[in-house]
């Protein structure tokens, strides 16, 4: 009777093993064709923008814990389950990421200003200042030489009139472009609104999907690139909470909070352009990224190159009018006698024109009226014809503005260029963590595979082993 309990025993022991590894050989099974899944996704979306490569993470189940009451468990171990699905992202590079890129959005802006500044300065060309300036005071020079020849005074009139023209259509293009930006940083701030409140939406359909178990990698795939995009407009910083809901800051002010969206807005005034809360009105401190650049080009660099062309037209005027008009140290006569007037008028270059229209009214000679050789005397006209010399004169004002500004835009675009470069190798480093690498999924492919079929091969095994067990065991003699 012993005997036959104990056989009995063996059996069921035997049997309950044999099941007990079907299920570990499906575990096996369903591990690696969710490795497969996961590699396959990878591969599918390799040169999608944004997306972090997957890694599946599986653990081994152990044993019960709990004893049988009549028996103990002598099996194999449970077999595997898959533990989670991992995003392959590094935060500190992550983090580097959005500051280079910020950076690279403020100092890309600056560079494009400038660079567009420049432009209105064509030097060396015909259609420079300083080619007009140059044929003004040739102009003068050529009155010298023959004061009484109405077309040379009428030329000289005509070619101060295209330095006047040249000087207010430049102030009106500096003009233009600070409009333009403003523009711009109004289209920033629609951009950046509408990224905070994604992101927000993102936030929330996180947090649910996380607690409802649904896979939410790419979601957060989707909120990493979002915040990409506020780092790079406007310098927002990102932080994930403990909860996993993450919160954008721009200047220690939550343009994002868990479900709750800020929003911004481009205002000018009296005291200049600026970003400000709408939820306020306070105006936005510490903005980064493009919308930096857009606001330093519209409150620093155009008003400064643009007051450095008023200091060129303002020059311009007063030494032209110090030698044109009549003075009791410096009698000067126009071809009628008549003591000289001002030639030029304005104090900007978006007002400087030409004081006189008539000929007869250029000043061009220094002796009065009835003197010995009045009507012959250019003197007053070369005066201002050398002009062109005077080391303090408006060519040397002019020669400083376009110095200056090739050298400024010259740094900016290095520091540009410098940056661009930073940004390059800085992604790179995030790419290398979280970029998916065909050969090394074509690698992880061909694992799981193998282990599907080893799975496979076990389940077969033991389906043979119970059906010799069930089936033909116990048959002799029958």
């Amino acid at each position: 009777m012993d005997q036959l309990v104990d056989m009995c025993s063996w059996m069921v022991s035997c049997e309950m093993s044999d099941f007990s590894t079907l299920n570990l050989a499906l575990s096996g099974l369903m591990a690696a064709r969710r490795g497969m899944d996961v590699t396959g996704q990878n591969v599918a979306n390799a040169n999608t923008a944004g997306y972090t490569r997957q890694r599946l993470v599986s653990e081994a189940i152990g044993a019960p814990t709990q004893p049988a009451i009549w028996a103990k468990y002598d099996g194999s171990n449970g077999g595997v389950r898959i533990a989670d699905v991992q995003r392959l992202r590094d935060a500190f590079q992550d983090v580097r990421s959005r500051d280079a890129h910020a950076s690279q959005g403020a100092l890309g802006a600056t560079s494009d200003a400038l660079s567009q500044i420049e432009s209105l300065f064509p030097e060396p060309s015909s259609n420079g200042l300083q080619s007009m300036l140059d044929s003004m005071w040739s102009g003068f020079g050529d009155v010298a030489n023959n004061p009484s020849d109405p077309a040379a005074r009428s030329q000289v009139i005509a070619k101060a009139n295209t330095v006047a023209t040249w000087l207010n259509q430049t102030s009106t293009s500096l003009d233009a472009l600070s409009s333009n930006n403003v523009e711009k940083l109004s289209a920033i701030a629609t951009q950046i609104n509408t990224a905070a409140a994604n992101l927000a939406a993102l936030n929330t359909a996180i947090l649910q999907g996380g607690k409802s178990g649904v896979p939410v990698n790419e979601l957060l795939d989707q909120r990493d690139n979002l915040a990409d995009t506020l780092a790079q407009l406007v310098g927002g910083q990102a932080r994930t909470d403990a909860n996993g809901s993450m919160g954008v800051y721009v200047g220690g002010t939550a343009i994002v909070r868990g479900n709750r969206a800020e929003t911004l807005s481009a205002t000018t005034d009296s005291s200049g352009t600026r970003l400000t809360w709408d939820k306020d009105g306070s105006t936005a401190t510490g903005v980064g990224g493009t919308a930096a650049g857009l606001l330093d080009t519209i409150n620093n660099i155009v008003p400064t190159w643009k007051s450095k062309l008023d200091a060129v037209a303002a020059q311009l005027v007063t030494s032209v009018n110090a030698v044109h008009a009549s003075t009791g140290t410096h009698p000067t006569y126009d071809a009628n006698g008549n003591p000289g007037g001002a030639f030029l008028t304005g104090t900007t270059a978006a007002n400087i024109s030409v004081a006189i229209t008539d000929p007869a009214l250029l000043a061009a000679s220094n002796q009065p009226p009835g003197a010995a050789g009045a009507s012959k005397d250019g003197s007053n006209a070369d005066a201002l014809a050398r002009l062109a010399g005077d080391v303090n004169g408006p060519n040397a004002e002019y020669h400083s503005l376009v110095v200056n500004l090739g050298i400024a835009t010259s740094n900016a675009n290095l520091r540009s260029t410098t940056q661009s470069s930073v940004t390059t190798q800085i992604d790179d480093a995030r790419e290398s963590t979280s970029g998916v690498s065909i050969d090394e999924e074509m690698t992880n492919l061909v694992t799981y595979q193998r282990a599907y079929e080893a799975s496979g091969r076990v389940l077969t095994a033991v389906d043979q082993l119970l059906d010799t067990l069930i089936n033909r065991t116990g048959l002799a003699g029958r």
